[in-house]
């Protein structure tokens, strides 16, 4: 029993095609609606509409398989099991020879025939980078077309699709799904609208159970916790598919025993020693308020990823949210921390990518929006950090085209990958600002987390961390150097908190080793006072931050 294939080509960037395995999908319950989309005759064209475009294609796999006549009609339930797994595994049901035989379909990403698809349309086409050509598919038939860019269905793509001939299945994520544009297939070209059900983890547990019923197997292992254990390890990889790879390996683990248990599931991984989310909350110096805030919203998020398993549908309630407070209270930190609880908590799945101004803006107009897209692909179904938000668009006008692009295009996709966690992280005012350049920004997070400035306590609690992180212990007396000090520092407008926390200790590092001759891990006191006397020296007029005259 084996989850089938079918073989298809991929146009490559001009070159030679490239042959490709589609999983068919195994959701035998509607293997025969499936079966029926292509009768020949009046329904030539399908398009799909699917959670994602891996399940996408495992449908499309399907209907290939069904069309090209290469299986027996499917009407009893062990027909329908039968073929969906097959018990061998050396010939895929479908095979392309070389060459692009008459029966041949090939798979173009929307992307590679119109770049349409992932510009701005309220600005002109950006320049061209690329030297590979765009394909034509006028006239060309037997097509699977994957609408991967940031927008489905572009004005070209349109063109094209109705100068063709021949049979066309569209893959279209929910999320990008364009009504009118669907319904002008529909009526002009008859195509036969197909919408996959959102799947489930229940959904992949009966699919492991049925799957091992039919290889012989009864299963008394936790199949809740075996499903989520392989989605959280194979996260954005994911597929139906991996099912079978798990459930094959479990068997090899029990034969002859017919009795799979739960040690049976076990996945071989490399994995480092972590710290847990919980542990590095406790090893964060003050922002007890900033702290409890992050507890609340992750078991906000968590209740609401329990309703949307319970209910049977897709979690897209906005779990984004705004972190504003001056430099170096612990922003960053804070987010890899929540990262860490999200994934433990099962609502994100581990990945984390920290970006920035420089990471999304182009140079190129329109090329702004692309970069966009590639960053939340990266952080699909994980965190996002956007570190100095308020750097995005440059003043408050709009005239930084790029950085409002920027912002507008992050805006669509928070739309698209509800999934995904962003986390902006700003000074004090920026946030307001961002709000009021983009008024749909604010309405797409669920909370803004204010980190106030550490006390002096915290930031001689702050400075022994550090230097225990490396490795050196603190001499007698020390805090009575560093806390007037930080008193002063403090009431400053350029005060950076932890940042200069560091910076002072590096100071003191360097001067112990320029005025001892022998190595030592004890930081000296001459040390921390010179850093200080240096640090006073180098800082600029001070500035009270209320207006009041100090006494």
């Amino acid at each position: 029993m084996e989850f089938s294939r079918v073989e298809v080509y991929r146009e490559n960037g001009g070159h030679e095609s490239k042959k490709h395995m589609i999983p068919l999908s195994a959701d035998y319950p509607r293997i025969k609606e499936l079966d029926t989309l292509y009768n020949g005759e009046e329904h030539e064209n399908i398009i799909l509409i699917c959670a994602n475009v891996n399940e996408g294609l495992a449908a499309a796999g399907r209907i290939l398989n069904s069309c090209l006549g290469s299986k027996k009609a499917v009407d009893s339930e062990e027909d329908i099991m039968n073929s969906v797994f097959s018990e061998d595994e050396e010939e895929p049901l479908y095979t392309v020879e070389p060459g692009l035989s008459e029966n041949a379909f090939v798979i173009y990403n929307e992307s590679e025939i119109s770049k349409e698809c992932n510009e701005n349309g309220d600005w002109e086409k950006r320049k061209e980078k690329s030297d590979i050509p765009l394909h034509d598919i006028s006239g060309q038939s037997k097509l699977i077309i994957v609408c991967d860019g940031m927008f489905a269905l572009s004005g070209k793509l349109m063109e094209q699709l109705k100068a063709t001939t021949g049979q066309i299945i569209l893959v279209i994520p929910k999320h990008k799904a364009n009504t009118e544009r669907i319904n002008d297939l529909i009526f002009s070209m008859n195509f036969e609208c197909y919408e996959l059900p959102v799947r489930t983890q229940k959904y992949y547990q009966d699919l492991l159970v049925q799957y091992l019923d039919y290889r012989g197997f009864e299963c008394f292992a936790n199949t809740a916790a075996v499903i989520s254990n392989l989605m959280d390890f194979r996260k954005n990889s994911f597929h139906e598919y991996d099912i079978k790879t798990l459930a094959d390996k479990a068997i090899a683990r029990a034969e002859p025993c017919k009795r799979l248990a739960d040690a049976h599931f076990y996945i071989d991984r490399y994995k480092r020693d972590e710290t847990t989310g919980e542990e590095l909350l406790k090893g964060i110096i003050g922002l007890d308020k900033v702290k409890e805030m992050i507890k609340t919203e992750c078991a906000r998020a968590l209740q609401n990823k329990r309703m949307a398993e319970h209910r049977g549908i897709a979690d897209d309630t906005y779990k984004s949210i705004a972190f504003k407070g001056s430099s170096g209270t612990g922003k960053t930190t804070l987010a890899r921390a929540l990262s860490t609880i999200y994934s433990e908590a099962g609502i994100t799945n581990g990945i984390f990518v920290e970006a920035s101004r420089s990471d999304f803006v182009s140079s190129y107009i329109g090329e702004t929006s692309q970069r966009v897209q590639k960053i939340f692909e990266q952080a699909c179904g994980g965190v996002l950090f956007i570190d100095e938000a308020g750097t995005l668009v440059n003043g408050s006008d709009g005239w930084d085209r790029g950085g409002t692009e920027c912002l507008g295009a992050i805006v669509r996709h928070m739309d698209c990958y509800p999934q995904t966690v962003v986390i902006f992280a700003s000074y004090d005012d920026e946030m307001e600002r961002l709000f009021t350049i983009n008024e749909g920004l604010k309405s797409r997070i669920s909370n803004i987390i204010p980190f106030e400035d550490y006390t002096t306590e915290e930031l001689v609690e702050i400075f022994k961390s550090m230097a225990r992180g490396k490795g050196y212990s603190l001499a007698p007396g020390y805090g009575k150097v560093i806390a007037p000090y930080f008193d002063k520092m403090i009431k400053t407008d350029n005060w950076g908190n932890g940042r200069d926390v560091r910076k002072l200790l590096e100071a003191a590092i360097g001067i112990m080793a320029v005025q001892s001759k022998k190595f030592s891990t004890v930081l000296s006191l001459s040390a921390i006072r010179q850093a200080v006397a240096e640090a006073l020296e180098n800082q600029s007029p001070k500035k009270n931050r209320i207006g009041f005259q100090q006494e």
